[in-house]
């Protein structure tokens, strides 16, 4: 069952989407009204698909609220709603790259349409071709013809960020703030979560440029 996140700060409005939402067979982990408590609902419980009203409660609305999320997760999409059809706010919201931009007020075919074709594209992406396997990225499985294998948190994150910046270089900085926040991360760590993931894959697809980084090519 695919989890959604409103943010809403229009309560009735925010029911009558979770409503439609529980009918059509998705789960609506939370109603919230403002980007901070968006924040904290994605930690707590991420969602598959967020709708966004673009006027929303707190310092940020629900463009600048969406430049957050899109620098600060993976793939992680989002179907805007807005009683503002002016050039300016459409070409900032669409900027974001947004799956949906639906106009208030919208029927439930319009969301029921647009939720639809969100989740088949997130659906597609989550599957990518590495090599001799298929990784689902919904589940972090690594799918070979006679075995599946799962991969660790810090492993997914490793291997995401890479897949992310795929045939670029990421620093080793980037790479530790990344997978391991704020901690102090030694070489000897780092080298052995790459060596794990480069087993389960069971090819040297995660290479290292000394010193640098690392890097993937797909």
């Amino acid at each position: 069952m695919k989890k959604i996140l409103i943010v809403e700060d229009e309560t009735l409005v925010a029911l009558e989407i979770a409503s439609a939402l529980k009918k059509d067979g998705y789960k609506v982990i939370d109603t919230v009204e403002s980007a901070k408590q968006a924040f904290h609902a994605i930690e707590r419980e991420r969602p598959d698909l967020i709708i966004m009203d673009i006027n929303i409660e707190g310092k940020m609305n629900g463009i600048e609220a969406s430049r957050y999320i899109n620098d600060t997760y993976t793939d992680m999409p989002i179907i805007f709603l807005t009683a503002y059809t002016d050039k300016n706010t459409v070409d900032k919201a669409i900027d974001t790259l947004p799956k949906a931009y639906l106009t208030k007020p919208f029927s439930r075919d319009e969301l029921y349409r647009a939720v639809k074709l969100a989740i088949a594209e997130v659906n597609k992406s989550q599957k990518i071709r590495l090599n001799n396997c298929i990784y689902q990225k919904s589940t972090a499985e690594l799918i070979f013809d006679d075995k599946t294998t799962t991969l660790t948190k810090k492993e997914k994150s490793l291997l995401d960020l890479l897949i992310k910046n795929k045939n670029n270089i990421v620093p080793f900085d980037t790479l530790d703030y990344e997978v391991w926040s704020d901690k102090s991360v030694s070489n000897t760590t780092r080298r052995t979560l790459i060596h794990r993931i480069n087993s389960k894959l069971d090819t040297v697809f995660i290479r290292t440029i000394k010193n640098i980084g690392c890097i993937v090519k797909i």
